[in-house]
């Protein structure tokens, strides 16, 4: 009966990171940055793509979404962005991606699901 209870949890490990997937791709660049300053510049440059598959009212719609690109393999994250008219909004995306080819295989993927997504960068600004 305990060995049932350890196999039915292996998602577990197929998605690793499943429970913070910004938390943990965030703070891996800052160790990196830590150690190597030519590092850090190279990720904050690479690292600027995102995939938006939508954009919801509900964070429900979006927890729901999220499960489906789980079903497909796929990890995404959900952020909520706060507008001022608007109310709270539920972005669900996939990401950061440092090559534009892979983007192109994974929307390729996604199309092939019925899913639209955007490719969102974000500002470089920041870069020194």
């Amino acid at each position: 009966m305990i060995e049932e209870s350890k196999s039915r949890f292996d998602f577990y490990k197929i998605l690793p990171g499943i429970d913070e997937p910004n938390a943990g791709s965030l703070s891996n660049s800052k160790e990196v940055a830590q150690t190597s300053p030519e590092t850090d510049n190279v990720q904050r440059a690479t690292n600027s793509f995102f995939l938006q598959i939508g954009s919801f009212k509900s964070a429900k719609e979006a927890e729901k979404v999220k499960a489906e690109l789980a079903f497909l393999g796929m990890m995404a994250a959900i952020q909520s962005t706060e507008s001022s008219d608007k109310g709270t909004w539920y972005r669900v995306r996939m990401g950061p991606f440092s090559d534009i080819h892979e983007i192109d295989q994974i929307r390729a993927s996604l199309q092939e699901n019925q899913i639209e997504s955007n490719i969102i960068r974000l500002p470089t600004s920041s870069m020194p």
